[in-house]
């Protein structure tokens, strides 16, 4: 089963200012200096798309799959692989921060298992109430309630 990531509204102003700002520093130039040379054009194109591209890629591409034997967590160019005996815990959280990040919300999930470089992984699903029952039905070696939305 796959899971769309929850998107609040202020991620969306910081993505959308850091995107805006990397389209000035790199399009400003060509639009406002007619004597650029087709390289040079080339050049900034290429870090245009080289900075804007890997944060839309992963906006765009954040989703969290429950296959049979782990769950997949997808996001651009990161995956994570975490098979379900390997979790050992998942908590709500606001702290998204910190720590290795899977999210673009802050009412998010943290999933603790082992072998995690971080320690845990913070995930927001779209619809965190049935992504934690159906991954209740994989983890069975953990208790996982239904956290209430505070």
């Amino acid at each position: 089963m796959e899971f769309r990531s929850k998107v609040d509204k202020a991620t969306i102003i910081l993505y959308s200012i850091i995107l805006f700002t990397f389209l000035i520093v790199f399009l400003t130039p060509i639009i406002f200096d007619n004597q650029f040379e087709t390289i040079e054009v080339v050049i900034s194109l290429a870090g245009c798309f080289f900075f804007t591209g890997p944060i839309l890629w992963f906006i765009f591409s954040l989703k969290y799959v429950l296959n049979e034997d782990h769950l997949f967590i997808v996001g651009g160019p990161f995956r994570s692989r975490i098979p379900y005996e390997n979790i050992t815990g998942v908590s709500s959280t606001k702290e998204v921060f910190v720590g290795y990040k899977m999210c673009l919300s802050s009412d998010a999930l943290e999933i603790s298992y082992r072998n995690a470089v971080m320690g845990s992984v913070k995930i927001s699903p779209k619809k965190k109430e049935l992504f934690l029952s159906e991954l209740g039905k994989h983890c069975t070696q953990i208790n996982i309630g239904i956290i209430s939305e505070n």
